[in-house]
């Protein structure tokens, strides 16, 4: 028979290896033996959190404190804990009791600049990365957080050099390529932007690395890439999660619930999803909002039941949609924001789905359904996709636009624009702009006498970086304006100042791209094979406005110089937006409406029959 020795010691190399299931039996096999050790509860309570039993890691953790005096490392590994729960005031109550005990202990300055990163206090969680480093030299984790958190500072400039820190003490480190390209995308420093481009790409496409899926979707134009980027994630979430899925066997009202993260009037979600909420057929349908971060603003109106899961774990969560007896769970989020992917590998409801914010596969059977359309997975696509698609027949993006009249459109003046000459524009988040479609849009700005190109302000790295490679291209910088952030009716309200919208790719406009029809400002883009390349052509689509989509730089570019060249065609185009926005489908909120509670209820019903999800068309 093992002794207590022989198998921590086994349960400790387990757990440095990943192996967390046997840790665990390792630890409990231990602790049948030594029911109080101290050393032996930390381990067991460590590997819980490692499988995201988080009420049960708090029981341990407190179960220690009864038996010994404050201990710094288990106050800050209860701080952790506490901070995963979203519990996190009082996760930074016991990580600086602990910090008091042991002024010396890197690893709760560490944790507690991750709280503070959490809570948004951003300078103070700096100072606590600083402190760490300061304590453990060249530590990976506080090296990164301290690189992540300046990112977030928007202190892009410091931040690639200690990205580049990073590199230099871990040259083995396997993502730092990654966030170094990520960080210069959101400033638009294009240094080695090929060759980073490629080494990561690669190193996603041969298994060799997991990688931010929602920032990959700027940088892979494969589908299978994007594929194969999902699935190295969500890998990590099926390894860990596994649950049996609930049966769906009731009737009545089907029970959804939109789960996000970012519900709140100051976020693009609820800004395009409040009137379907609000329109949704409550004879058919009972509708629940589940909070899942914390909340902007107030409370959102237009849901049945409203439920503040914030600071449950993402197990926890899921319990309580199956509580609750929810049907359909839509994921808000999928990988972007603040996401927790790992609720809905808990199987949270019978029927799980993913739409609206992560514009690509989850990469997981875990989620059976995406919502799509036919022009953003076309048919021959489905290959690249783990989830069903249920293809809407219009467009898959909602929106609520008809709730934002344009009261009085502003003027170039009041926008710092010249009075005369072709205004281009893009209104898209810096990290979207690639070099190559850069050198589009200068060769356009160099062969037409006059024109600027109306950018977003998006911070003051990339405004320098931008204008520094228009120059570079002939082009002087001034010749870039730059709109500052504002409020989404005077954003609407300016749109008309510009004569064309350029998009982006491959991650093209999105809510942009519906700011800027509603107002009537006509939309270029150029779609490819992913999902997120062929958004703003959907859009485009179900404006009537077809012929500004594009398939190549090449027509992209012939499309935008032969606009600038025939105001008389823009102007009729112009004129085609103005006239028909109230009756084309873009706009046609009930029309969605409808043709999404069909795809629930079909969903839905296949569920009950006991079938596999599949992909269908509405």
């Amino acid at each position: 028979m093992k002794g207590v020795k022989e198998l921590v010691e086994q349960g400790n190399a387990a757990l440095l290896q990943g192996r967390h299931e046997q840790a665990l039996q390792q630890y409990e096999q231990a602790l049948a033996l030594s029911p109080d050790h101290p050393g032996i509860l930390n381990n067991y309570a460590a590997v819980l959190e490692k499988l995201n039993r988080l009420d049960e890691a708090i029981a341990i953790y407190q179960r220690i404190q009864a038996q010994i005096p404050p201990h710094a490392g288990v106050l800050t590994n209860l701080g952790v804990v506490l901070m995963k729960l979203g519990r996190l005031d009082e996760a930074l109550v016991k990580i600086e009791q602990a910090i008091r005990l042991a002024p010396r202990y890197a690893e709760a300055f560490n944790s507690r600049g991750n709280v503070l990163f959490r809570l948004r206090r951003l300078e103070e969680a700096l100072e606590s990365y600083d402190r760490a480093n300061t304590l453990r030299p060249g530590h990976l984790t506080s090296l990164l957080n301290r690189a992540f958190v300046l990112q977030e500072l928007k202190r892009y400039g410091e931040a690639d050099a200690a990205f580049a820190e990073v590199m230099e003490i871990h040259p083995a480190f396997p993502s730092a390529r990654q966030h170094v390209l990520n960080n210069r995308l959101r400033c638009c420093d294009w240094r080695d932007y090929q060759t980073l481009r490629a080494d990561v790409v690669r190193s996603v496409e041969s298994g060799q690395m997991p990688v931010d899926p929602f920032y990959f979707l700027s940088i892979a134009d494969r589908a299978s890439s994007q594929l194969e980027a999902a699935r190295s994630v969500s890998a990590q979430y099926d390894a860990t999660t596994p649950e049996a899925m609930p049966s769906a066997s009731r009737s009545g009202r089907i029970h959804v619930a939109y789960v996000c993260a970012e519900f709140g009037s100051h976020h693009a979600i609820w800004y395009l999803t409040e009137g379907l909420f609000k329109g949704h057929d409550r004879a058919r349908f009972n509708v629940t909002g589940v909070s899942i971060g914390p909340l902007r603003g107030a409370v959102p109106r237009h849901f049945d039941r409203w439920i503040d899961a914030s600071k449950d774990s993402d197990v926890n969560v899921a319990r309580l949609l199956q509580r609750e007896q929810v049907d359909i769970a839509v994921d808000l989020n999928g990988f972007s924001g603040a996401a927790r992917p790992g609720i809905f590998m808990h199987r949270a409801a019978p029927v799980q789905i993913n739409w609206i914010a992560y514009p690509g596969t989850m990469g997981t059977r875990a989620i059976d359904y995406i919502i799509a359309d036919r022009q953003v997975i076309p048919l021959g696509h489905e290959r690249f996709y783990a989830e069903g698609i249920i293809r809407l027949p219009d467009m898959y993006l909602v929106n609520n636009h008809r709730e934002y009249p344009i009261d009085r459109p502003s003027s170039r003046a009041e926008n710092a624009l010249p009075e005369d000459g072709f205004v281009f524009c893009c209104f898209n988040n810096s990290y979207k702009i690639r070099p190559d479609i850069f050198d589009i849009w200068m060769r356009l700005l160099r062969d037409i006498e006059g024109s600027v190109l109306w950018l977003l302000d998006d911070n003051v790295d990339a405004v320098g970086n931008l204008r520094r490679e228009a120059e570079k291209r002939g082009v002087a910088g001034a010749r870039l304006i730059f709109a500052a952030r504002v409020d989404g009716r005077t954003h609407l309200a300016r749109q008309g100042c510009a004569n064309l919208f350029l998009d982006t790719f491959p991650y093209t406009a999105h809510t942009t791209a519906v700011d800027a029809l509603w107002a009537g400002l006509p939309v270029l883009t150029r779609s490819g094979e992913t999902f997120v390349s062929r958004v703003a052509g959907s859009l485009l689509k179900a404006a009537g406005l077809p012929e500004l989509v594009t398939t190549n730089p090449a027509d992209y570019e012939r499309t935008a110089r032969k606009l600038a060249a025939e105001p008389d065609a823009l102007i009729r185009l112009k004129d085609r937006l103005h006239a028909e926005r109230l009756t084309c489908r873009l706009f046609d909120l009930g029309r969605f409406r409808g043709h999404l509670e069909m795809a629930y209820s079909i969903a839905y019903e296949r569920c009950q029959q006991g079938l596999p999800p599949s992909s269908f068309d509405i």
